[in-house]
C-alpha cells in the first residue's frame, strides 16, 4: 500500500472518528429566515426557489458535451454518484425552499452528501488508487447520508459538519500532497467556488441590500455553486483524461 492510500484512509477514518467526541452541534434556526422572500406566480421564495434550477445546467452540458469515455470503474462510479447528488441538490433544495425548515431542509442536506461521496471518491481515483476510491465510495456512500438522518433523528449536526467542512480539509490535504493528474476534474475551482458560496450565503441579507433587492446572497450561492460544477467536470469534454494506476 503506497503511502497517499494509507495518508488519504487514516484521514478520512480519522474524521469519521473525531465526530463522536466533537460537542453536539444544534440547527440554528435563524438559518431559515432569508433575505429575499418575495413570491412570483405563486411560488413562495421564488428567488431562492428557482435558482436551484441552475444546477441542472451542468448536468445538461454532461448529457450533451461529454466526450470522454471513462474507463476506470471507480471515476465513473464515483462521478456518477456526483451528478446524481446534484440532480438531488437542485430538486431537494427546490423543496426546502418552498417551506424553509428543519423537515424540508432534510431533503437538500441528503442530495449534498450524496455529491460529497462523488467528490471525495473521484478526488482518491485522480490523485491516490482506484481501490480507495471504490473503498471511499462503499464507506461515503453509507456514512454520509447517515450523518443527516442522525441530525433528523437526534437534531445533533456534528456529523454532517464534519463530513462537510473535513471534507474540504481532505480535499486541500489531498490536492497539496499529491500530484495533478493530466485533465482531472478541476478540484480547486469547485473550492473555490463553494467557497464563494458559504461567503455569499453568510452574507445574505446585506448582499439583498446593496444590491437594492436584485439579488440576495442565498440565491447567488446557488449560481456559484452552479457555475463552480460546470468548472468542475468541463474537463469531460477532453479525450485524454487520465487517472492514477
Amino acid at each position: 500500500m503506497r503511502r497517499t492510500e494509507v495518508l488519504f484512509g487514516v484521514f478520512l477514518l480519522f474524521l469519521f472518528l473525531i465526530s463522536f467526541f466533537l460537542p453536539e452541534l444544534k440547527q440554528n434556526q435563524n438559518y431559515h429566515n432569508f433575505a429575499d422572500t418575495r413570491a412570483f406566480f405563486g411560488i413562495p421564495n421564488a428567488m431562492d426557489t428557482l435558482s436551484n434550477v441552475a444546477f441542472l445546467l451542468p448536468l445538461l452540458f454532461w448529457i450533451t458535451k461529454k466526450t470522454t469515455e471513462i474507463q476506470q470503474l471507480s471515476l465513473k462510479i464515483s462521478t456518477n454518484i456526483f451528478l446524481i447528488g446534484m440532480l438531488l441538490t437542485s430538486f431537494g433544495s427546490i423543496y426546502y425552499h418552498l417551506n424553509p425548515n428543519d423537515e424540508t431542509l432534510v431533503y437538500d442536506r441528503l442530495g449534498m452528501s450524496v455529491a460529497f461521496t462523488g467528490v471525495l471518491g473521484m478526488l482518491a481515483a485522480c490523485r491516490v488508487s482506484n481501490p480507495l476510491s471504490l473503498l471511499t465510495i462503499i464507506f461515503l456512500i453509507i456514512f454520509a447520508p447517515l450523518s443527516v438522518i442522525v441530525w433528523k433523528i437526534s437534531g445533533n449536526l456534528t456529523y454532517y459538519a464534519v463530513l462537510q467542512f473535513g471534507g474540504i480539509l481532505l480535499i486541500l490535504f489531498t490536492l497539496f500532497f499529491t500530484k495533478m493528474n493530466e485533465n482531472e476534474p478541476k478540484f480547486i475551482a469547485l473550492l473555490i467556488f463553494y467557497g464563494l458560496a458559504k461567503l455569499t450565503e453568510a452574507f445574505d441579507i446585506q448582499i439583498f441590500n446593496l444590491t437594492f433587492g436584485i439579488i440576495s446572497g442565498h440565491t447567488l450561492k446557488h449560481l456559484l455553486v452552479a457555475y463552480g460544477v460546470y468548472e468542475f467536470i468541463k474537463v469531460f469534454k477532453n479525450k485524454t483524461l487520465k487517472t492514477v494506476d
